[in-house]
């Protein structure tokens, strides 16, 4: 008893001490180790091909320069990008200080010359031109001297005037980049840059600036009071140049779990009355229509979200209990997750450009291009798209940038065409014609080959470059078309990556790129609330606790080991289909421990144990059990075990009359007589006494120990009582302890039952449970009906009783028991039945199969010539009623032949 009390305590114990443990942050870590676990044991979602990775790589920094570069050059890739077709550009990159003034190459290079060339050899209106036409006049005396005072100060004016367009012109020379990243950004549109919640109040920082971030950039949201967002003291977003200009910002604040590991963000931060989006989750929140969100505790809901290419319907985002959405990885490392761009490509087009827009001007000059066909000259297409750039970056309608990308498709493929078409061999050809010439001389011919050579050149070297480059714009262009570019600095020496339950080394430009992910896909882990885990881990424990006590010391430890690994593979099979963490670390912790404190305990308790088995089987079962149970340890654990075994019941008939016509110390006397006599057959035979009610018996074979044979040793039992009842009566009716003859009704049935000590730690039972024993109490009352003695049900019949004696009766559905049941007459040991019995069973089978089969007529026949055998037999007797009473009314026509037993 002290023991059963310590045993249940100890599991007790180790749950509340376990559950206690959750408050601490080094035991938490163990369901992040599992959570880490799950997620590299399962699939994973689908990576989105419209989410790009744009990589500042070391490919890039190694022909570039090195990093942070100047922001004409992110400027560029930005304007590239929105030429070939990105959706979005998400910049994982702070551009939240001004930066020094750039040298604006492309002005330098081509508009500045141009302007120049403009204002002193453009036709008439140039500054040349001019000073040559006055001196021509005046030398021709279309002037006089005197008169041409009065031109040169014209002459002088319109050269000031030049003066002050060149010096304008080169102001524009040194560039402020930051304006023109701005500018890039709005002629992109869709740029998004970041805000910094802050854990600090940054007084420096514009506040003017912050409160045009507020009204302008800040998320309308239904929030409940009691959300969890990323709370800052201040923010810092991108200079007003760029935000200004930007179509959202982000912020890029990272959430790292105590152990190191990055698995979760907020998806809003909250400044001065305003929500801020996490930079992940901001393209997607425009992708899908800017859809009306309701923030609660628990969740996100976006109601109405217009998905692409599926419609409209709301999105719920779960929250983990801390406010966070936890990332659905790709279960790849960075360089293998999600599609990548090497923003070298970007810079690589801008050089390929730049060189063939110097070529081309070579080959214009030269007169090549004049032998292009189409309507527009290739280099004023070139320099028409400039233009509208130009006029959409000087605060020009936006929509201009759709011209410019369709103008800019067009003379790429119109180079491409012409360098690549005849017309160099035609220009070769027409010098070949002229070297073919009589009339020139060695010294021209000579520099006809040269001019010869200079076109096959410049035209093989042009039309690489052109072809590069439209090989690079398709390539360019099939990543990023209709994609969200996520772009940030992964080279070797960046210190913005971090560990992902899946990379130790996973650049943070990945982890947006991930969110969006997450929530495009509807790829979401939920994380169960931490009650759900101690409530299994009280399941668990006490289940194993119970399961233990019937297990031997071996299989303790296989069952607490398969416990755990069950425990585990469910909460990874519900991860995997369902995206619900469970956190097990608790329920397999305190399973881990409760084995080894309950198998500690139990070695010290051996001793203990053998008298508690002793003690407690003693009263019930024989010595030879006893024996055995002591001998074999790992048959101590009794309690609750479902066994395949039989059940018999007895019961004296009419015992209520005889004891009233008794004296109560006689009636004992005559009780104990009776009781011993049937006990000590039950025990010889193998059986367990369960208890006596009174003058009835309850007994069962096959537990504690189990038998094979325990159908037939109950069944042996049975006939031995009936045959020993003879012997008991002559010597009770001989002394006069009973006024009339004990005799006894018994039913047996074999099922499945459950079996142990049941009751309390004072008083308890070694008792059987379950709808197999409740039959076997129907049956011995059910004899009343027929007649009989011993009835035996026909899993008992087939399990043991076939070896006997036995007469076919009934199918009956008894009460309380909806499985109809066919009932057998144990007669007597096969070896011992007489002729006559042996042909009363078989008539009285024959006339059974008869009136099942509806043929009352021929039954009573058959049993009328049972009953020439045994007159006084009461079965037959009971058949020959119904088949008469069938004749007169017959059953239902839907009868099933099963008959209902209404009493007990």
């Amino acid at each position: 008893m002290k023991k059963i009390n310590i045993a249940v305590v100890i599991p007790i114990v180790l749950i509340i001490i376990f559950s206690v443990f959750n408050v601490f942050e080094f035991y938490r870590n163990g369901d992040l180790f599992f959570f880490d676990v799950f997620m590299r044991m399962s699939k994973g979602p689908e990576e989105r091909k419209d989410i790009v990775l744009v990589d500042i790589d070391d490919l890039s920094i190694a022909k570039v320069g090195m990093y942070p570069w100047t922001r004409d050059i992110i400027a560029d890739g930005l304007i590239l990008l929105k030429e070939l077709g990105a959706s979005y550009a998400v910049f994982d990159i702070e551009f939240t200080e001004e930066s020094a003034r750039g040298v604006n190459g492309d002005y330098l290079r081509t508009t500045l010359p141009a302007l120049i060339e403009k204002e002193f050899d453009h036709g008439e209106e140039g500054i040349n031109s001019r000073i040559i036409a006055l001196f021509s006049a005046i030398y021709s005396g279309s002037i006089s001297v005197k008169d041409a005072s009065e031109y040169v100060e014209q002459l002088t004016m319109l050269n000031e005037e030049s003066k002050k367009r060149i010096l304008e012109a080169i102001a524009h020379v040194a560039r402020d980049n930051d304006s023109y990243l701005g500018q890039a950004a709005r002629f992109f549109a869709n740029a998004i840059f970041t805000v910094n919640m802050l854990a600090h109040k940054e007084e420096e920082y514009s506040k003017e600036h912050k409160n045009w971030v507020k009204e302008h950039l800040s998320i309308p949201l239904m929030a409940e009071n009691n959300v969890k967002p990323l709370v800052g003291k201040d923010i810092r977003p991108a200079i007003a140049p760029i935000a200004r200009n930007a179509m959202m910002l982000g912020f890029t604040n990272m959430h790292v779990d105590p152990d190191g590991v990055r698995r979760r963000v907020k998806p809003f931060g909250y400044y001065d009355g305003a929500y801020y989006i996490q930079l992940g989750f901001a393209p997607v929140y425009d992708m899908l229509g800017r859809p009306e969100i309701d923030y609660s505790k628990s969740s996100i809901l976006l109601k109405h979200a217009n998905i692409p290419g599926v419609g409209v319907k709301d999105i719920k985002i779960p929250l983990d209990p801390d406010g966070f959405i936890v990332v659905n990885w790709p279960r790849k490392d960075f360089d293998n997750s999600f599609t990548h761009l090497s923003y070298y490509n970007l810079v690589l087009h801008k050089d390929l450009e730049k060189r063939l827009a110097e070529n081309l001007a070579i080959m214009d000059e030269a007169g090549y291009l004049k032998y292009y066909q189409g309507d527009t000259p290739l280099l004023d297409l070139y320099n028409y798209a400039e233009s509208v750039k130009e006029d959409v970056f000087s605060g020009g309608d936006v929509s201009d940038v759709e011209t410019y990308r369709q103008v800019r498709d067009y003379f790429f493929d119109e180079v491409y065409k012409f360098l690549s078409g005849p017309t160099r061999e035609t220009l070769e050809k027409k010098i070949d014609e002229i070297l073919a010439r009589d009339d020139i001389s060695e010294e021209q011919k000579s520099q006809y080959r040269e001019i010869k050579q200079s076109v096959t050149d410049t035209f093989k070297k042009t039309e690489k470059i052109a072809e590069d480059i439209v090989a690079l714009r398709k390539k360019i262009k099939d990543i990023v078309e209709g994609a969200i570019c996520y772009q940030g600095w992964t080279g070797t020496a960046t210190t913005d990556r971090g560990i992902n339950p899946l990379d130790k080394t996973y650049d943070n430009v990945g982890t947006h790129a991930s969110v969006a992910n997450t929530i495009l896909q509807e790829a979401f882990i939920d994380i169960l609330p931490l009650w759900l885990s101690i409530l299994l881990t009280v399941i668990l424990v006490f289940a194993y606790y119970y399961i233990k006590q019937s297990l031997e010391p071996l299989a303790s430890l296989v069952a607490g080991l398969l416990f755990i690994l069950i425990t585990l593979a469910a909460a990874l099979l519900l991860f995997n289909l369902t995206g619900l963490y469970f956190p097990v670390f608790t329920p397999v912790v305190t399973l881990i421990f409760s084995f080894i404190s309950l198998t500690a305990y139990n070695f010290i308790t051996t001793a203990q144990e053998r008298s508690f088995i002793k003690d407690t089987f003693g009263q019930y079962l024989s010595d030879d059990v006893i024996n055995v149970l002591l001998d074999n340890p790992e048959m101590r654990n009794l309690g609750g075990q479902k066994r395949y075994m039989t059940a018999v019941f007895t019961d004296v008939k009419g015992f209520s009359t005889i004891s009233e016509k008794m004296d109560p110390t006689d009636l004992v006397t005559l009780l104990n007589k009776y009781l011993t006599c049937m006990s000590d057959i039950i025990i010889e035979l193998g059986g367990t006494i369960d208890k006596y009610e009174g003058d009835a018996i309850i007994s069962f074979f096959g537990a504690p120990i189990y038998l094979e044979d325990h159908a037939s040793r109950a069944c042996l039992s049975a006939i031995r009582m009936k045959r020993a009842e003879d012997g008991l009566n002559k010597a009770i009716m001989a002394e006069g302890l009973s006024p009339s003859p004990l005799l006894t009704r018994i039913g047996v049935n074999t099922g499945d039952m459950v079996v142990g000590n049941m009751g309390t730690e004072k008083k308890k039972n070694y008792t059987i449970m379950g709808n197999a024993v409740n039959l076997a109490a129907r049956l011995e009352g059910v004899n009343k009906r027929y007649g009989s003695w011993i009835l035996i049900s026909q899993d008992t019949y087939e399990n043991g009783g076939r070896n006997f004696a036995a007469r076919m009766l009934d199918r009956v559905r008894v009460v309380g028991i909806n499985t109809p049941v066919r009932l057998y007459q144990l007669i007597e040991e096969k070896d011992r039945i007489t002729p006559d019995q042996e042909r009363l069973i078989k008539l009285s089978e024959e006339g059974l199969m008869l009136l099942e089969d509806r043929k009352y007529k021929e039954a009573e026949k058959v049993f009328m010539e049972a009953l020439k055998i045994a007159p006084d037999d009461p079965p037959v007797n009971f058949f020959i009623d119904r088949a008469r009473n069938y004749q007169k009314n017959p059953p239902p026509s839907d009868w099933d032949g099963v008959y209902k037993l209404t009493e007990k």
